[in-house]
């Protein structure tokens, strides 16, 4: 499954949210959040998000390293990518919430259990410009009916204890980052995340969003670098219509994350960086120049997202 994050150009009518608690997040019941309705926790809306510094990226697989390896290969053209992100958050393409259900008053750092939930969003107006403005009626948005089920968001962490403030935790479900309108977006698997939960809950803080970015999804992800950075591809000779995956390549970078079990796969160029062939774990060849696709290309790059959230609420159901 994959969830584009995205606005809608057109809001249908909202379907009405299920009957709500008065006070919810103050004077809940001790729970662990999991099975709380949509809207009964503290609600985030991301007002900042961009691939992490590599300083901020988490360590996935515990070898004591950081596991971000298209950060590191992008790092001289993450300002020029982040500010892209800055425009879709700002302009609505990019719009989501997170919920933190089960956390109970009063806080003071420590939980036993709590759930994280992360609703794809759409606009409730037609107006991007009062979803990040802190004032009465900002911030609202329609919960996305395609990723519900039985009033649960499909993004929904199993729980997790909350220690000095902050929680991580880890989702199953595959997420899809909206990087520019004009191409397909970016799926990310296996999400590991972490975030500051600080004692007034007025804002989510130092949020990073980590996973695999699959080969053959960034086969199928183009972004405009070159029309940001038109030195850096005449002196690369990089052509202005490059997939990820292959950039990725030009600046040094193959697949880090082994999905499948068989050893870390191979891309090979051409003399005008296109893909010439693809090598499985095993050294063999997987097939021409299509390989990014072959069914055999199962590993990806490990890549980290850092967010920032600030009230927002959910005020019904986008059909």
């Amino acid at each position: 499954m994959v969830v584009a994050i995205a606005a809608q150009a057109c809001v249908p009518p909202p379907r009405p949210l299920p009957p709500q608690p008065s006070d919810a997040a103050v004077g809940c019941i001790d729970t662990d959040g999991y099975a709380d309705a949509m809207g009964s926790g503290h609600l985030f809306l991301v007002d900042e998000f961009g691939f992490a510094e590599l300083g901020k990226c988490l360590d996935r697989d515990g070898d004591g390293e950081s596991d971000c390896a298209i950060n590191r290969a992008w790092r001289p053209l993450l300002p020029v990518l982040n500010n892209m992100l800055v425009a879709a958050v700002s302009n609505g393409r990019i719009l989501m919430v997170f919920e933190v259900a089960g956390l109970c008053a009063p806080y003071d750092g420590a939980d036993p259990a709590v759930t994280i939930k992360i609703y794809p969003a759409t606009d409730a107006d037609p107006d991007p410009t009062n979803n990040l403005c802190l004032e009465p009626g900002c911030g609202q948005v329609l919960a996305r009916a395609k990723y519900m089920s039985d009033g649960q968001s499909l993004y929904r962490a199993p729980p997790q204890p909350v220690i000095e403030y902050r929680v991580r935790t880890a989702m199953g479900a595959d997420l899809a980052i909206d990087l520019e309108q004009a191409s397909e977006p970016m799926t990310i698997k296996e999400l590991d995340m972490t975030c500051l939960l600080p004692e007034q809950m007025d804002e989510l803080s130092e949020g990073v969003l980590c996973g695999v970015a699959p080969v053959d999804n960034l086969a199928l992800v183009r972004l405009p670098v070159c029309d940001y950075l038109p030195a850096f591809c005449q002196l690369a000779l990089i052509p202005d219509d490059l997939n990820l995956a292959e950039y990725l390549v030009v600046l040094g970078q193959q697949p880090d994350v082994d999905m499948d079990g068989d050893g870390l796969e191979e891309i090979e160029l051409d003399t005008n960086n296109r893909t010439l062939l693809c090598y499985d774990g095993d050294g063999s060849v997987m097939g021409a120049k299509d390989c990014l696709h072959d069914p055999a290309m199962q590993d990806g790059y490990s890549v980290c997202f850092s967010f920032h959230g600030i009230p927002g609420a959910i005020v019904g159901i986008d059909d």
